[in-house]
């Protein structure tokens, strides 16, 4: 549902680029290229389409089904979300019966959607996952550390409609943080589960999680599984809060990182998701209503098959009943707060839990990462653009990125 909101008059942003500078509605995501000595020259109904307030917010419709198919795992990894925030249902692992129960629900009820097999270990219920791969008509997205895929589930993993997701942070050197109990690296034999897949022709993505560790390596290692495999899709996420061993990113090396790999995702035509969701809305010209997929789009089910919005916000005893509604009230767009931050279009409030380790209940993390980029793609796409004093036409730029915003 599309829900439309007039804000009024928007004094445009003026952001530098290399030879001149842009003004951009931080509402509405609409652009003009310009420098100082013609400035003057944009005309009246160009200024008038550059500042108007009118958004139209594209309300969350149910589409992905997340099922923690087992809470245990072969693996003890230093930063474990599950492990190192206690989840409820630890240990604890999904009954095919109820399996069954929630692929029938996904049939039925939702349409062009996606499900998602997580863990802990996903492939350590295996008999779960072998039905949600033969029987889920849509997307499948699996997430695993790599460890136990067997010859005898290749055939499902290389179906077309699914992707396999790696969880590697870089080359050997840099996957110390990924271990199994006891100690011993996991990286031998996750990339022998990657290779495995890659060489039956499945889908396959990347999935890094960048810590003060390896954030100078990020361009490293997308260079590396990109051009040593070929992968072209990627996830380089900031570390998520844990109660237990927290890990830290410097967030301006994060920022400045990603800004680099941009030009090299770009000129490869790689997707990186990080990127991809700033991108996108910038392309579009829509708001990014949401980031968190809790808050409508996304159902969680715990391995006992009971629903919930996220695992991790059910730790705390304050948080764990509030409804959807809660949450989105605390999206960007239903807080007045956020209306003068220029990157207020691209951002969609970040990640719930996070925002709780926060005395404002705002993760500044994700504000810097979002202004840096939105400057970085603003002053991109103004390589692009011929025409100046006019609101930008998009549909002809967007092609240029299409590999960037499409995994």
């Amino acid at each position: 549902m599309t829900r439309k909101i007039n804000l009024g008059f928007v004094p445009p942003e003026t952001i530098e680029t290399e030879d001149g500078i842009v003004l951009f509605n931080r509402f509405t995501s609409k652009k003009i290229y310009t420098d100082n000595k013609i400035m003057k020259e944009i005309t009246p109904s160009e200024l008038e389409k550059l500042t108007s307030g009118n958004v139209e917010i594209t309300e969350p419709e149910l589409k992905k089904l997340r099922l923690e198919l087992t809470l245990l795992c072969n693996a003890d990894c230093d930063y474990c979300l599950v492990y190192k925030n206690e989840i409820p249902q630890i240990g604890n692992s999904m009954e095919l019966t109820t399996t069954k129960k929630i692929v029938k629900k996904f049939n039925s009820e939702i349409q062009d959607g996606s499900i998602m097999a997580i863990g802990g270990e996903p492939f350590i219920k295996k008999e779960s996952l072998v039905y949600i791969l033969e029987n889920a008509n849509g997307r499948i997205g699996v997430y695993t550390n790599g460890t136990l895929i067997t010859p005898d589930i290749m055939p499902l993993l290389k179906k077309p409609n699914v992707a396999t997701f790696f969880s590697f942070d870089g080359p050997e050197e840099l996957n110390f943080h990924r271990k199994y109990k006891g100690g011993k690296p996991l990286f031998e034999d996750t990339l022998k589960g990657y290779l495995s897949l890659l060489e039956a022709g499945a889908n396959t993505a990347v999935n890094c999680l960048v810590t003060n560790s390896n954030v100078n390596s990020m361009l490293d290692i997308v260079q590396n599984f990109h051009e040593k495999y070929g992968e072209n899709s990627f996830g380089l996420s900031m570390p998520h809060h844990t109660k237990i061993n927290n890990f830290e990113v410097d967030i301006v090396k994060y920022t400045e990182n990603m800004k680099k790999l941009f030009d090299y995702a770009k000129n490869e035509g790689i997707y990186v998701d990080q990127i991809a969701k700033r991108l996108s809305p910038l392309l579009d010209e829509t708001f990014r209503y949401y980031a968190c997929k809790m808050v409508g789009e996304q159902e969680t089910f715990y391995p006992n098959g009971s629903k919930t919005l996220c695992t991790k916000i059910d730790t705390i005893p304050e948080l764990k009943d509030k409804d959807k509604s809660y949450f989105e009230s605390l999206l960007p767009i239903n807080n007045e707060g956020c209306y003068n931050c220029s990157s207020i279009s691209v951002c969609g409030g970040g990640c719930f839990w996070d925002r709780t380790f926060s005395d404002d209940n705002m993760d500044a993390r994700e504000c810097h990462y979002n202004n840096g980029m939105l400057v970085k793609i603003l002053q991109d796409i103004g390589g692009h653009i011929n025409e100046k004093n006019k609101v930008v036409d998009m549909p002809p730029i967007k092609p240029i990125y299409k590999k960037m915003v499409s995994r």
